[in-house]
């Protein structure tokens, strides 16, 4: 059986997910050492740990659509070898 997808589309999504996803943990990222180094206190209690918790997710989740991506672009590419070598195999079987 035979899943049909549009491997482009989903390794085009893919990165813009982690693009944006990447922007934003630099963003609470630089919060984070700001908050650290000024001894501000921005997110109090139990706000801190949900922020954790979303980075943590976040890079989960920019790790999966790296793989998804690179594992989309590797079928992209063995297809696209597959068809150079039928056309080669098929122009020297003409001569």
């Amino acid at each position: 059986m035979k899943v049909e997808f549009n491997s482009r589309k989903i390794a085009d999504n893919c990165t813009t997910i982690a693009y944006i996803l990447i922007v934003v943990m630099c963003f609470l990222g630089i919060l984070a050492v700001a908050d650290a180094i000024f001894r501000w206190d921005i997110l109090g209690g139990i706000a801190e740990e949900f922020a954790y918790l979303f980075m943590s997710s976040c890079v989960v989740i920019i790790l999966s659509c790296f793989l998804v991506s690179l594992m989309v672009n590797m079928n992209i590419m063995s297809s696209s070898l597959e068809d150079i070598a039928d056309k080669l195999n098929s122009s020297k079987n003409e001569d």
